[in-house]
Order: structure tokens, then sequence, then C-alpha cells
């Protein structure tokens, strides 16, 4: 019995060295981790502030170089995003202005090849005008003496109706000149007399006929008009 009652007490003497080595562990180690951070808020990273912190620790020091350089990252973050939305905009405009000049660029040719189309004979209809009118003065010949030029000139009369057709089908006409006041965009004034008997700026003869083919002027008509003031008395 005595041995029994020894045991028990030499082996709680042991369970109570051992808390006590453990409690002087623990502690120890406690002081080491506090000792090492000189920090109470260190090895609490989740509820760090170094604001509330006065030591001069690295790791403290890191922490709040980190949050800066966090900080800096963000904002350059946000501002290349700006940068770059800006030069996609810059694209999107300069491609929406390239495509709207292409689209342009494609209606004038297409205009330009419709215009050239239209008047493409514009050329050789002023030619064949020219000897036209040579051949109306020709016709306006009074030959009424020789019955066999008549029949000729009968022949020529209906050939030259048949060219006149040919053209008026084809877009030209004819400009109103006689009688009609003086227009320039349709007029050439050749002569001027200054008579108050007659209307002023009307042209009272055509010297040679104007054309039109379709809506442009092939040729004005060359006109005389009468143009007069009734300033001091004197014609003009």
């Amino acid at each position: 019995m005595v041995v029994s009652e020894k045991n028990k007490i030499k082996n709680a003497e042991i369970i109570q060295n051992k808390k006590n080595d453990n409690l002087e562990n623990n502690k120890l180690k406690k002081d080491s981790k506090k000792s090492k951070y000189n920090c109470e808020y260190s090895g609490h990273c989740e509820d760090f502030d170094c604001n509330k912190c006065d030591c001069k620790d690295c790791d403290c020091l890191n922490i709040e170089k980190l949050k800066e350089d966090n900080k800096k990252l963000k904002e350059d973050n946000k501002k290349l995003k700006e940068e770059l939305l800006a030069i996609c905009n810059i694209r999107e405009n300069d491609k929406l202005k390239y495509q709207a000049d292409l689209e342009n660029f494609k209606k004038r040719i297409q205009k330009e090849q419709i215009t050239a189309l239209k008047y493409a004979s514009m050329d050789l209809i002023n030619d064949i005008i020219i000897p036209l009118e040579q051949f109306d003065k020709v016709l306006e010949t009074n030959i009424e003496d020789n019955k066999l030029l008549q029949q000729f000139l009968s022949g020529f009369k209906m050939i030259n109706q048949q060219v006149k057709d040919s053209l008026t089908k084809n877009g030209v006409k004819e400009i109103k000149a006689l009688g009609e006041k003086f227009d320039p965009k349709f007029h050439y004034a050749v002569e001027k007399i200054a008579d108050k008997e007659q209307p002023n700026g009307i042209n009272v003869s055509v010297l040679q006929k104007g054309f039109f083919y379709k809506d442009l002027v092939l040729k004005p008509a060359m006109v005389k008009i009468n143009e007069w003031s009734n300033k001091n008395n004197e014609n003009k």
C-alpha cells in the first residue's frame, strides 16, 4: 500500500511538471513571436493596420508598401483601361470615317460613270449640228426658177428633217432665242442695237442657233439684242 501511494504521488508530480513545462513553452513561443515582430498586431494579417502600429518592423513596413503598391497598380490599371477605351473609340471613329469616305467615293465614281454615259454622244452631236446649220442655210435658198433643183431641194429637206428628228430623240433641243428676253445662260450677244420702238433687252435676231443636249447647254444661241436706256435721253 505504501508503495502504491508513492507511485500515485510521483505520477501526479510528473503530470504537473509536464503541464508547467507546456505552459512555459507556450509563453516562450508567444514572447518569442512578439519579440520577433515587436508589434501587438503582427501575425494578424486579416486585422492588421499599420496606421495603429508605431514599430519599425520590416514586416509592418512591407505590408504598408504593398498596400501603396497595390493602390498605385489599381490606379495605373484604371488609367490604362481609360486610355485603351479612348484608343478603341478613336479606332472605331476612324473606321466609320473610312467607311463613309469609301461609300462617298463609290457613289462619286458611280455618278461620274452615269454622267459620262449620259453625255457620251455630246461631242459627236456637236460635230453634226455645225454642218447641219449650214445645210439649213442652203435649204433656205430661193430656186423657184429651177424645177430640177427644187426636186433635189425637196429631197434634201426630207433628209434634213430626218437628221433633226434623230437628234431630238437623242436629247437635242433648240434653244428659244428670237423675241425672247436676253439670258446670258442661254444666249450670247454678238451685236447690239438701241431701238426704242422695240422692247428693251429682247433678242431681235438670231445669228446662229443654240441647242440643249439633255439638261446641258450644248452651245448658246448667237443673237443680236435691243438694249437702250432713258438716262440723259441717250441711247445706250
